[in-house]
């Protein structure tokens, strides 16, 4: 054995399972809320505040166009779990990931030196889910835990890559 780490690949996608049960919840909200915005007759009390039955409407039309608008999110969503193929990559001299995008629904992908790779560390994310910063270059580059099947796989990742990452500046330094 050569002392160099094997190429591994991980799954970099949103949890299947979790991501159609809250779609189908957000898709059940949204027909709710269409069908209150449609069928409304009276009058309604908003933390006090007294609408009209036509107010009332408006009020649920805005609602149902909201969280409309937030279940397409989540088809899409949905979609690229199960129909796009994105993973992190480590091998004996590169980081291959996702490019990051404005919208993070880019198919491309970066090739990062492990040599440039300045810093690793975990942040909180949202709730009890840690984002992976990695420093390299002269910019910073994030992998949210939440696009990992478990918190286990989230946590292999990690450890590999700095295993990987110590193992490249060990190389260099002799």
């Amino acid at each position: 054995m050569n002392g160099s780490t094997p190429t591994v690949e991980f799954d970099y996608r949103p949890p299947r399972l979790q991501l159609v049960g809250l779609t189908t919840l957000a898709l059940c909200g949204a027909v709710g809320m269409i069908y209150m915005a449609c069928t409304n007759d009276a009058p309604v009390n908003v933390k006090g505040w007294r609408l009209t039955p036509e107010m009332g409407r408006v009020f649920y039309g805005v609602i149902a166009a909201v969280t409309s608008c937030g279940a397409t999110m989540l088809v899409v969503m949905v979609y690229i779990a199960f129909a796009w193929d994105r993973r992190v990559v480590i091998t004996p001299s590169t980081l291959i990931l996702p490019q990051p995008s404005r919208t993070g629904l880019s198919r491309d992908e970066i090739e990062i030196a492990l040599s440039t790779i300045h810093a690793l560390e975990l942040v909180p994310f949202i709730g009890r889910t840690q984002l992976l910063r990695i420093h390299y270059a002269d910019t910073t580059i994030h992998i949210p835990g939440n696009m990992f099947a478990s918190k286990r796989v989230f946590n292999e990742l990690c450890q590999t890559l700095q295993d990987a990452v110590d193992r490249v500046r060990t190389a260099d330094q002799v």
